[in-house]
């Protein structure tokens, strides 16, 4: 039996696969008072994502702050993110032509009036997009402040892109000791890597489906066969230039998820469930669902006994009792294990524990009609 990805896909309208970066949907209907604002920090993008009306609001404020006083450089990072974050929504973080350039006004200004500080170098880093350039300011603003936890999983990305064993086994082990992911960030990544073959290729997308996996390949050494491509990664050309080296790709600029499937790679590849929907939807025909990963390929899979098979004897179901974000995409391939289940006359068993879950996580996120679509 043979089930393509298309037919899940359609029918959830995307709705349910979750946000990539960690901790990012929680306050989306956050609206905080001007006078609120005023008094709170930006917090990391990773720790929580708000609605673009509050960072509206924030940009707005921490402007008339820095004009007030150019020399707050607390200030100038606070209104450089705000205005930043603005242009991210729960499935991009692609900034717009119209806001690049204002962010690039807003560093050209944190130049002259704090250019030695913290602030000016992370906001340099965040500006340009992962790039060896941004690494440098990177590495700067860390130096200024090595207790700064939102600076270590990018100093990690920069260890691992510029393979420095030494630096990629330290960041793990600072992000692994300092709980930085939670235990069901960490349970949905494994099942991730149990999801795709021996010696296979995946494709991830940011920061929660990149570096637990990363932290488990380094500390547990757990599943280091698999090799990851970070699609947010590939604005570096270090990166990019492994990337094409692994893929057998001619040029590593501007590399895309088209080229990745395109290449002619002798490992398969597979795509995380956590990459944005309208990526996803464009290849949907050659995607096959294998637990919380799809196989590409452009010929017929007969996937539904691999995702059992998956499901049944690799795939860790402790922490589907949470309503972490990461566990909605679960929902994927519980629908098509329903189905399957009921059309392959599997014993009742696990047509009844199959249904439980699928009835748990959908009524847990308050997907009632998604529930009641898929509940027979």
């Amino acid at each position: 039996m043979v089930m393509k990805i298309r037919n899940i896909i359609y029918t959830l309208s995307f709705g349910l696969i979750a946000v990539f970066w960690s901790w990012e949907a929680n306050a989306q209907n956050s609206s905080p008072t001007h006078e609120v604002i005023k008094r709170q920090a930006i917090v990391p993008i990773e720790d929580n994502q708000f609605s673009n009306f509050y960072y509206a609001n924030e940009s707005a404020v921490w402007r008339d702050q820095v004009m007030a006083n150019a020399k707050d450089e607390n200030a100038w990072l606070n209104y450089y993110k705000a205005t930043r974050y603005l242009n991210y929504t729960d499935h991009s973080r692609n900034i717009s032509k119209l806001r690049q350039t204002e962010l690039d006004e807003i560093l050209e200004k944190m130049k002259k009036a704090v250019p030695e500080s913290f602030a000016y170098d992370y906001s340099a880093y965040l500006n340009g997009n992962k790039s060896n350039q941004a690494f440098t300011h990177l590495e700067k603003a860390y130096n200024k402040s090595t207790s700064a936890k939102e600076l270590w999983d990018d100093m990690l990305s920069k260890s691992v892109i510029n393979s420095d064993k030494t630096n990629i086994e330290k960041f793990s082990k600072q992000i692994s000791d300092n709980a930085i992911y939670n235990s069901s960030e960490i349970t949905y990544n494994r099942n991730v890597l149990s999801s795709v073959e021996q010696n296979g290729i995946l494709v991830t997308n940011g920061n929660v489906d990149t570096y637990p996996i990363i932290i488990m390949q380094q500390l547990q050494n757990y599943r280091k066969d698999v090799r990851i491509i970070c699609l947010e990664w590939l604005g570096n050309e270090t990166y990019s230039a492994t990337v094409a080296n692994w893929l057998g790709l001619k040029s590593s600029k501007g590399i895309s998820l088209s080229d990745i499937l395109s290449a002619k790679s002798s490992s398969s590849i597979y795509v995380a469930l956590t990459l944005p929907p309208s990526e996803i939807s464009k290849y949907s025909t050659a995607l096959y669902c294998t637990g919380l990963a799809m196989k590409h390929s452009n010929t017929p899979l007969d996937n539904l006994p691999v995702l059992a098979s998956n499901w049944e004897k690799l795939m860790d179901k402790t922490t589907l009792n949470t309503t972490d974000e990461l566990n909605r995409n679960y929902l994927v391939p519980l629908v098509l294990l329903k189905d399957y289940y009921k059309q392959s006359s599997t014993n009742a068993t696990k047509q009844q524990e199959t249904a439980d879950y699928f009835e748990q996580l959908a009524k847990g996120f308050g997907l009632n009609k998604i529930y009641n679509q898929h509940k027979d």
